[in-house]
């Protein structure tokens, strides 16, 4: 049902509505505003493996954090900064321009092309 409401936010009564959460995603094809339940996909790769991922790029960039709150720090980063590339192509050939998170000791962390 939340997916037919997302979509019908949207404007459109059939599409597919990509819901990714911490642990899992669904892929929900909708058609004149009915789920069809019988081709809904589930793929156990969400938003935890994203944020993973991320913390595994910043420390490719040099950054090492030390706190045990690492894991809740790189997840607000990612909620915060991140965002989806609608042409990933341009994105990864050009310069991506660095954008300052203050972490929680007050030191800055320039995230650049992880984002």
């Amino acid at each position: 049902m939340q997916a037919v409401l997302s979509l019908y936010a949207t404007g459109r009564v059939t599409g597919v509505v990509l819901d990714s959460g911490d642990g899992v995603t669904h892929a929900v094809p909708i058609y004149e505003g009915f789920a069809m339940p019988h081709s809904i996909m589930r793929v156990d790769i969400a938003g935890r493996d994203v944020t993973r991922y991320l913390k595994t790029l910043i420390r490719k960039e040099g950054f090492n954090f030390r706190t045990t709150a690492e894991f809740e720090i790189v997840r607000s980063i990612k909620e915060k900064l991140c965002y989806l590339a609608t042409n990933p192509q341009k994105e990864e050939s050009g310069e991506t321009e660095k954008i300052s998170y203050i972490l929680p000791d007050g030191k800055t962390l320039e995230v650049g092309q992880a984002r």
